[in-house]
């Protein structure tokens, strides 16, 4: 311990206050050099000087800290060795305990004179002392109003007035100012409703209301904020409405003697909240002050809605015009948005019986607007429609199937539709070509419209005005990719071009591959790549060629000219021959002269032999087709559209087409007669689906419901099969002579002709899963006369039963799985029921048949040399099987039985002579883990 430092000893402390915690108090009062805890009950304060150590001994004689006072006497102690310093010594006890006398050495009370001292403070200070009870030892303390007077010795006296001092000093007050209502409501609080929810907080704090400021003052900061916002919780201030002023109608409303009844009735039922309430005339508001209740603020803004609803409105009804009237019903919420004011209520609620809506209004200005909006709702309507004249879809849409499904569109959209029928001119497609099938293009197939839809230009392929254009590589596609902001790549895309346009370009990587040594194969790959840029570039009206094959490909001009324009005449004319938009330009560079005049002469032969030669006719249309046109209302802006969308989508998914190019009487379309065309046309109407004919390419499409597609397409494989019988030897037109006369039954078809594709075509196309395993080994055609004429027989037989039943299909081709050896018995011989059982008698005791090849294929043994027969088969009327069902017993009316009524896939009939082997075809099936 050095000599030059002061110290003071503390003796009695507790043995719970540690050094570290003494040193933490005194530091806020003292400079503290050192503190050093001796034992559990004394401590020794250095302090660096002896005018610390004096402060020390003045704060802390008789100042309360927690639950110790503590008592300082002087006295002087010389240590053992070195120099004597001045020694405190400090007697530490509980509150409770009375002071202990001071000890030998101190300064006599008595032999001072007394001494009386007043300091005024603030009110919020001397309530807080009050409450706080403050006192200080051996000196009497008064407090009365904002003074505080204290007496006793004048030393003593002096002490505790600076100790009083530093007790104010650091006392914390804060205050917020309070409107005149809520002091008066304040005012009426009890003191015994704060100071329990401030026990309970843990809150010790002086408060009250000086003037019109609300105050807390305590020597704890948390203790006065936490009293602060509880105060300010305690008065509820409110405005009505809270986010806006009042409205005039709401003004007035507040003028009135009814306001006056209303306001007392109100102030009687929360007089235990000692509620205020006034009318704000600059801010427009009402204003109330009340004790704090949450249910009680909550059922007096209710009571305000409900006078203000009762006595600030306007009302007035309105009749909704009928053409209106459902949208309405179905946009009750858009109606309310549109109408525009959130303080205007529309009741729906009589809309349906009277067709009146009431409009409630706090202002006649709101009232008239929204009644004006309310009539010009009809200006609002949108209208959107579909109209369709295929005739499946109309019938679709006629029945409770397309009725249900109008309902749920108008649900999904909040749309009202109605439906028209209405009829207009068929549209001309028949085309009686008096050729008779040659589907070649030459000039005098084609109509004076189509050429005109034809442009041949000299220009660059990158600046020409077009929606669509046709690249290839090199000089083309860099042109195009020059004057445009997009890569161009294989497919189809659409580019920004540098001028704004958007373009369709059609691009394919393999232009330049085509092979030069085999011109005749190289004309029909070109022939294949236009056709082919036709059916991509089908949406653009306007579709810009150029001269593909005449740059680096060295093609000749005229070659190219023939062929380029031949199949894009054709495509005109078999899809846009009514679009008269359609347009086709032949972009030539101006440098290729050769080129521009080989185009020119081609155009001119079209154009001169078409004026030469007359045209073929095309049938007339007198009748008309029934057109159905559905109209969606809506009130919402894309509503009507969205409706449109989803119709027209329905019909995309419930209409299906089928065509005959695959068809094994492909060729005989073109035979057709106007008297088979009209009778086709009457079997479509029945049936409820379009037919198109395009004779010059042999071709039959027809548009429907996919079940009436399958009728009608039987219906039609019916018709041309018959024509197929009509030469006069009984033979179908398509046998080789040379074949019969021999004797020959079996006729192989060339992989190259147009039956055998059909034939292979159909055979794949029911195949299934096994598509992919199936390698077509040879297709013979069967050429047995007797057979022939014997099936001929047995079919007219059933064709005559079923004269009263038209709806009967009387033929189908079927497929039967066999081994080569029975197969060249059943071509040379016939089907034979004999042999029934050996594959199973499930449906009946005869010749099975399937429509699925996949299936059939299964009962042909070996995996590598299998025989599948494609057959005409007499069906007629068929009934469900059994395994007991025979020839014997199968009822006169019937000819043959099924494994499932509703679209059978298997067929047994039980004459031998009820079927023809028309095709054998020879197929192995490649292992699974080598297919593809």
């Amino acid at each position: 311990m050095s000599v030059d430092k002061k110290s003071c000893f503390i003796k009695g402390l507790r043995s719970t206050v540690t050094a570290a915690e003494l040193k933490e108090i005194f530091e806020k009062h003292v400079i503290i050099k050192e503190i050093k805890k001796i034992n559990p009950s004394n401590a020794l304060v250095f302090c660096p000087n002896e005018t610390e150590a004096s402060k020390l001994i003045e704060y802390f004689n008789g100042v309360s800290f927690q639950d110790l006072k503590i008592h300082v006497d002087y006295k002087t102690v010389k240590p053992t060795k070195g120099p004597a310093e001045p020694h405190v010594r400090a007697n530490v006890r509980r509150r409770c305990e009375a002071p202990v006398a001071a000890t030998r050495g101190a300064f006599s009370a008595d032999a001072e004179p007394y001494s009386k001292q007043t300091r005024s403070y603030n009110p919020e200070v001397t309530h807080f002392l009050r409450i706080k009870k403050i006192s200080l030892p051996n000196v009497k303390v008064d407090i009365k109003n904002c003074d505080v007077t204290v007496s006793g010795p004048q030393s003593r006296v002096e002490i505790a007035l600076r100790s009083l001092d530093d007790i104010v000093n650091n006392l914390k007050i804060e205050s917020v100012t309070v409107s005149e209502d809520f002091s008066l409501c304040f005012k009426s609080v009890q003191r015994n409703d704060i100071i329990p929810e401030f026990n309970r907080k843990g809150i010790f704090a002086a408060y009250g209301l000086n003037q019109d400021k609300l105050y807390a003052c305590s020597d704890n900061t948390r203790s006065v904020r936490e009293a602060i916002d509880f105060l300010q919780s305690v008065i509820v201030e409110k405005e009505y409405p809270e986010s806006r002023p009042l409205k005039p109608a709401e003004v007035q409303a507040v003028s009135t003697q009814g306001w006056d009844t209303f306001k007392q009735k109100l102030l009687d039922e929360n007089s235990a909240h000692n509620l205020q309430i006034q009318f704000d005339s600059e801010t427009q508001k009402l204003k109330f002050v009340l004790r704090s209740s949450t249910n009680s603020v909550r059922q007096i803004i209710s009571q305000l809605d409900q006078y203000f609803a009762t006595n600030a409105v306007t009302k007035s009804s309105l009749v909704i015009p009928e053409d209106l009237l459902a949208l309405v019903l179905k946009n009750e919420d858009f109606v309310l948005k549109y109408c525009g004011n959130e303080d205007v209520a529309i009741d729906f609620s009589k809309l349906q019986i009277s067709g009146e809506c009431t409009v409630t209004s706090p202002s006649e200005e709101l009232l008239s607007d929204t009644l004006a909006k309310l009539k010009d709702l009809k200006r609002v309507k949108c209208v959107e429609f579909h109209s369709s004249h295929r005739r499946g879809f109309v019938h679709w849409l006629q029945s409770s199937a397309g009725k249900d499904r109008l309902g749920e569109i108008n649900v999904l959209s909040n749309t009202i539709s109605a439906e028209k029928i209405g009829s207009k001119p068929v549209v001309p497609k028949k085309l009686l070509n008096s050729s008779h099938g040659d589907s070649t293009v030459s000039p005098s197939t084609i109509p004076e419209d189509v050429l005109s839809m034809v442009d041949i230009v000299s220009g660059d392929i990158a600046v020409v005005q077009a929606s669509g254009v046709v690249s290839s590589q090199g000089a083309i596609k860099q042109a195009l990719m020059k004057n445009s902001s997009s890569q161009i790549s294989q497919g189809i895309q659409v580019i920004q071009m540098l001028d704004g346009r958007t373009v369709l370009v059609y691009h394919e990587n393999d232009t330049a591959e085509f092979d030069l040594s085999q011109p005749d194969q190289s004309t029909s790959r070109l022939k294949v790549f236009f056709a082919k840029a036709y059916t991509m570039l089908q949406d653009a009206e306007v579709v810009a060629y150029p001269a593909i094959g005449t740059g680096k490909l060295k093609y000749p001009p005229n070659v190219v000219a023939s062929t380029m324009i031949g199949t894009v005449l054709k495509c005109l004319k078999t899809h846009h021959r009514f679009n008269r938009n359609k347009k086709v330009k032949f972009v030539i560079h101006p440098r290729d002269e050769a080129v521009h005049q080989a185009f020119q002469l081609e155009m001119s032969r079209y154009k001169d032999l078409c004026k030469k030669k007359q045209l073929p006719d095309f049938k007339k249309a007198d009748e008309v087709c029934k057109v159905v046109r559905i109209e969606f209302s809506s009130l919402k802006e894309g509503d009507a559209k969205k409706a449109v969308e989803l119709l027209k989508n329905d019909e995309k998914k419930h209409i299906v087409s089928s065509d005959f190019k695959s068809s094994p009487f492909k060729r005989l379309v073109s035979q057709l007669t106007q008297t088979e065309i009209n009778l086709v046309e009457k079997l479509a109407e029945k049936q409820h689906v379009d037919v198109t004919f395009d004779l010059l390419a042999s071709d039959i499409t027809i548009e429907g419901l996919p079940e009436n597609v399958s009728k009608m397409n039987e219906e039609i494989q019916r018709l041309l099969h018959g024509k197929s019988t009509s030469t006069s030897s009984g033979m179908p037109s398509n046998w080789d002579m040379e074949a019969v006369k021999k004797n020959k039954w079996d006729v192989k078809l060339l992989p190259s002709s147009q039956e055998y594709k059909q034939v292979a075509a159909k055979f794949l196309r029911d195949a299934g899963s096994r598509r992919s395993q199936i390698q077509i080994t040879e297709i013979l055609r069967t050429q047995n006369l007797q057979l022939y004429k014997q099936y001929a027989a047995q079919k007219e037989k059933v064709q005559r039963e079923l004269s009263t039943d038209p709806g009967v299909i009387v033929e189908r081709e079927l497929w039967h799985g066999t081994d080569k050896e029975s197969a060249t018995k059943i071509c040379t011989s016939e089907f034979n029921r004999s042999f029934c059982g050996k594959n199973g008698v499930s449906y009946g005791k005869g010749c099975y048949f399937s429509t699925s090849s996949e299936y059939s294929s299964c009962y042909s043994p070996s995996n590598f040399d299998k025989y599948i027969i494609l057959a005409q088969v007499a069906t007629g009327r068929y009934q469900l099987g059994n395994s007991s069902t025979d020839r014997s017993n199968l009822p006169e009316s019937f000819h043959s039985t099924v494994n499932k009524l509703d679209s059978p896939t298997i067929f047994v009939v039980y004459h031998d002579a009820a079927a023809y082997p028309t095709y054998v075809i020879k197929f192995s099936l490649t292992p699974n883990y080598l297919a593809g």
